[in-house]
């Protein structure tokens, strides 16, 4: 009927509305302090890592990738690692959190990469099949001891920076919907001179990095 079809070009009207909102939202403009970096932002090469702390291939590129910091040197590369927790690990937003609380109460980024260091190690621990009949507030104790560990860390004050509201997972957050607004869909995945470059595999070893970065030089 007439009505009928009038009602449903309304709710068209009303859901392309509604689409067009949610699209056209502003994602957060995190600051600048929330990235964590290695090298001189001028350098000619800017490498942009995508990493999960829970994801086996982001662990398998992590030795290569520091590698490539130490071979290129501050003043030829510069390096960002960006978090993007995979929803399908469980554990993952916790551990991109805790290395952020970690900074925060270490005030030093040299203890962020302790703390990469710490996670990619102790990965088989604190995973979703051997975390699978703990509870969160235990995998989060599991986290404060590993930040006491690599960086001397008050397991108290570390855990009270690991709620859902707290600066730190909001900040985590923001990180992500950053990288999901730039087209990243999985991890590891890596920008160059920000152009996202999907077809680099985490098997990847220096040389085959070295081919496609020198030329950039």
């Amino acid at each position: 009927t007439i009505i009928m079809q009038s009602i449903k070009a309304i709710m068209c009207v009303v859901l392309a509305v509604v689409f067009a909102s949610g699209v056209a939202a502003q994602i957060p403009i995190p600051q600048a302090s929330l990235f964590h970096s290695i090298g001189n932002p001028q350098a000619p090469i800017t490498l942009e890592a995508f990493m999960d702390f829970q994801c086996p291939d982001s662990k398998q590129a992590w030795p290569v990738l520091k590698q490539l910091i130490q071979h290129y040197g501050p003043n030829k590369l510069f390096f960002r690692f960006n978090t993007f927790p995979l929803p399908y690990h469980h554990n993952a937003m916790f551990a991109a959190q805790a290395a952020a609380v970690v900074v925060n109460l270490t005030a030093s980024t040299e203890s962020y990469w302790k703390m990469t260091d710490e996670l990619y190690a102790q990965q088989d621990n604190w995973g979703d099949v051997p975390t699978q009949s703990i509870t969160p507030l235990q995998v989060i104790d599991m986290m404060a001891g590993y930040a006491a560990q690599c960086c001397a860390v008050n397991k108290t004050k570390f855990t009270g920076q690991m709620g859902w509201t707290s600066d730190q997972n909001i900040n985590v957050r923001y990180l992500w919907k950053l990288a999901a607004s730039r087209g990243v869909y999985g991890t590891p995945m890596f920008a160059i001179n920000s152009v996202v470059v999907p077809d680099i595999q985490s098997t990847w070893n220096a040389t085959q990095w070295r081919a496609l970065l020198d030329p950039l030089l």
